[in-house]
């Protein structure tokens, strides 16, 4: 989502009182493009899952994160927002 841009910016006096005021232009979710994935040869949406390389289960939306992997050291590094305890994340990728 791209931010707001100020057309104009200045004070309105009415009567006694003055205000800032500030005009921006309108945005709305129908600007935005989404793509979906589809299949070359029947042109059929294709539906991505998540699966744990461990358990072979399906990995939900709410207990995923993400991580980078150390070329150096073969090894994973959690988001910067630590939102995986770092007993739980796997040492090597």
């Amino acid at each position: 989502m791209s931010s707001v841009r100020t057309l104009w910016k200045g004070f309105m006096r009415l009567g006694n009182v003055t205000c800032g005021v500030k005009i921006v232009g309108a945005w709305t979710e129908a600007e935005t493009i989404h793509f979906r994935v589809l299949n070359r040869e029947t042109r059929a949406p294709v539906k991505a899952e998540y699966i744990d390389e461990g358990t072979g289960k399906e990995v939900d939306a709410k207990t995923r994160s993400k991580a980078t992997k150390s070329t150096r050291t073969n090894t994973c590094c959690s988001n910067p927002r630590g939102s995986i305890p770092s007993s739980r994340f796997p040492t090597t990728c």
